[in-house]
């Protein structure tokens, strides 16, 4: 039994995204023989590029040429076509195999609605993807609102804080004070043992 994640389902869903896509192809096909892992917090996907720019999962017992370290949050981001994420990713290996992956994470579109299309039909196909569209950017404005007011809200109140020097000066207020009673009772202490 396939695993429900396997590198053999991955390359079938990236050798789709491709079909379409020649000029992609040419610049993967570029690559070929390179092997590249895709590593989704534990779970590897270990793929090898072909002379048709094409992908297929890769023998376990060779070498990977680039390792790219996604966390599911980072996958989903890129799944919604997220593209800021490819800054924040890990990547160890092939530098040059990695650009060309993450330019072609960057120009190379799956049409969701139009393969849900073909199977719940296009108003339904339709229909869902705006559905998870507005919901994804109903959490982004919901996320820029909150940074955006926790910004205010720093800049309003930070009369409000204690600045660092203020602190420090504070303290060495308080020592002084403290050296000074200090010296005051010892005064005190010599002046009644004159007295007796």
């Amino acid at each position: 039994m396939t695993p429900p994640f396997s590198a053999a389902l991955a390359a079938a869903f990236i050798n789709h995204v491709l079909k379409d896509a020649p000029s992609a192809r040419l610049r993967l096909a570029a690559q070929a023989g390179k092997r590249i892992a895709f590593d989704l917090a534990g779970l590897v996907i270990r793929l090898e590029i072909d002379v048709a720019g094409l992908v297929a999962e890769a023998d376990a017992e060779k070498d990977i040429h680039t390792t790219i370290h996604l966390t599911p949050g980072q996958w989903l981001r890129l799944a919604v076509k997220d593209d800021k994420v490819l800054r924040e990713l890990r990547v160890e290996g092939d530098m040059q195999l990695a650009q060309t992956v993450s330019h072609l994470a960057e120009t190379v579109r799956w049409d969701v609605e139009e393969d849900l299309s073909k199977v719940l039909g296009d108003v339904a196909a339709h229909r869902l993807v705006k559905t998870v569209r507005e919901w994804l950017d109903a959490r982004a404005a919901g996320a820029r609102s909150m940074a955006h007011a926790a910004v205010e809200y720093a800049e309003e109140e930070a009369h409000l804080l204690a600045k660092r020097r203020h602190i420090e000066q504070f303290v060495r207020e308080v020592d002084e004070v403290r050296e000074a009673t200090d010296r005051l009772e010892k005064r005190l202490h010599i002046l009644l043992n004159k007295a007796k």
